[in-house]
């Protein structure tokens, strides 16, 4: 993970590293985040909306195919839902 701190805030990133998991919850709460990169990995699951994952311009996820939900200027899909009865939902 690269990051660089100065009077600012911290801003960290992981592009294109081909990395293939769910993005950890306690990224979007560091303190002094200014700017997380996690663009063209294989991520995957639902984006948070809380932290920096609340605001577009702090958070960059483009390229990760396998990324839902998250503030609408992400513009990511809608995440699937699973009823008990092991039927396909869908938020709409």
């Amino acid at each position: 993970m690269v990051s660089v701190q100065g009077n600012y805030g911290l801003c960290g990133g992981i592009p294109e590293l081909n990395l293939s998991s769910r993005i950890p919850e306690y990224l979007g709460e560091l303190p002094f985040l200014t700017y997380l990169n996690l663009s063209f990995n294989q991520l995957e699951g639902e984006v948070f909306t809380v932290g920096a994952f609340g605001n577009a311009t702090m958070v960059s996820v483009q390229g990760n195919y396998g990324l839902c939900g998250g503030i609408p200027e992400l513009n990511l899909s809608i995440c699937p839902t699973y009823s008990t009865n092991k039927h396909l939902l869908v938020k709409i």
